[in-house]
């Protein structure tokens, strides 16, 4: 068995669809199913084993799943295997590709965590300092001349200006905060 005979195959099943108007959906069936769940048994076996890895396999397999197959789902599975005839070296997937969903869903997941964490700190610092203490860490931060190791030595000196039990009063806070422990 060889690829263009089974694109062969293909087109001449595509071509012996027949249409059929449904009172609430058209549709198409095969004069002989029998025939096509053969051809696409022997084509998904031949793309499996001739182009193990390929992602353009599992796209054919996706496609070959529809029960109800019409001449534009033939004419993308017909697509994928001539693309294999005509460049036969295997197309690797990426990992990143194969499942887009779980990259979103862990991001937002970071990002929701992230932000917690954030208003959880920021409620603790409102909750220790005053106004005018937060506007002079704010302005350092913003300090363009300073570094940023300069920045963190300046910012720990006013936080000891402030007490010497600022900084611990702002981690009790922050630790003593329920969300904080959900996400640890």
């Amino acid at each position: 068995m060889e690829l263009n005979e089974l694109i062969q195959q293909g087109r001449v099943l595509k071509n012996s669809l027949q249409f059929h108007a449904g009172h609430y959906f058209d549709y198409y069936t095969h004069a002989n199913n029998q025939e096509y769940e053969s051809w696409l048994m022997l084509t998904k076996r031949f793309i499996n084993t001739m182009y193990s890895g390929d992602k353009f396999v599992s796209e054919f397999e996706l496609l070959s799943q529809e029960r109800n197959p019409t001449p534009e789902l033939f004419d993308k599975m017909l697509a994928i295997l001539e693309a294999m005839k005509q460049l036969p070296e295997v197309v690797k997937g990426t990992t990143e590709k194969a499942n887009p969903m779980v990259a979103i869903t862990n991001t937002q997941n970071q990002f929701q965590s992230q932000n917690v964490m954030l208003e959880v700190f920021v409620e603790a610092l409102h909750e220790e300092l005053t106004g005018r203490q937060i506007k002079e860490l704010r302005s350092v931060a913003e300090d363009e001349n300073l570094n940023e190791e300069e920045k963190k030595s300046t910012i720990l000196e006013k936080i000891k200006e402030f007490g010497k039990d600022t900084l611990a009063s702002i981690v009790a806070n922050v630790l003593t905060n329920p969300a904080i422990w959900g996400m640890m």
